[in-house]
């Protein structure tokens, strides 16, 4: 594991880089707006919930998917169910949906979310990724999850849970891990990583979730 200590500064927090084991790629060190590298698993706890109290600050924020950094993916941000008719709104609030006419979108924008994986694919520091970093494929979280050791050793990747579009409850933290991909999949859906420490997952998910992001520096 190849590490460059405080090398980046980005939305008041500190990131460093890793270099998998498996696939030779850069990451950030830890999910954006997570104040630590997680340093524990799982397995080293009798519960859930005492590897939530322990590893919490590893987590990250929780972006509702192609949204960017205005407060909403904030963990204890308020909430409403007002869809948001901009891409670009700095309001902060957490939009819960549970309209299928709207297709459970946190926007009436983009619907079918090319413009938001275009967004998130920058690598000018503009959008939720510091400059020369970008949200993933969801190849690339695939790639990575296949040895799912590497995956928890060197990009040290937590169970943080994930935000419900319609209760606004936080589900299986503690238990499974979530990372959203920029890969598109229907009106509806996208792409996500979703993983515990004895497998993975490439499954869709409703934009209006919130779940964590990890990202990788382009190459």
């Amino acid at each position: 594991m190849d590490e460059t200590p405080g090398t980046i500064i980005f939305n008041g927090h500190n990131y460093n880089t890793v270099t998998s084991t498996v696939t030779g790629r850069i990451w950030l060190d830890r999910n954006m707006g997570a104040t630590k590298v997680c340093d524990k698993k799982r397995d080293e706890f009798n519960s859930d919930a005492e590897y939530v109290t322990s590893q919490e600050d590893c987590f990250g924020d929780y972006y509702q998917w192609g949204r960017g950094i205005d407060g909403h993916e904030y963990k204890n941000s308020i909430t409403t169910t007002i869809l948001n008719n901009d891409l670009t709104s700095t309001n902060n609030e957490f939009i819960l949906n549970n309209d299928s006419l709207t297709y459970y979108d946190w926007t009436s924008k983009d619907i079918n979310g090319q413009i938001r994986s275009e967004n998130w694919s920058k690598i000018d520091g503009t959008t939720v990724c510091p400059t020369g970093f970008y949200v993933p494929t969801i190849s690339e979280l695939g790639d990575e999850a296949i040895d799912l050791t590497a995956f928890f050793d060197t990009l040290k990747v937590p169970l943080s849970g994930r935000r419900n579009r319609l209760s606004n409850v936080f589900f299986y933290k503690g238990n499974t891990g979530y990372l959203w991909s920029i890969t598109p999949f229907d009106n509806y859906n996208v792409k996500r990583l979703v993983f515990g420490m004895t497998g993975y997952n490439t499954s869709t998910n409703e934009k209006a979730y919130g779940q964590p992001i990890r990202c990788i520096k382009d190459e």
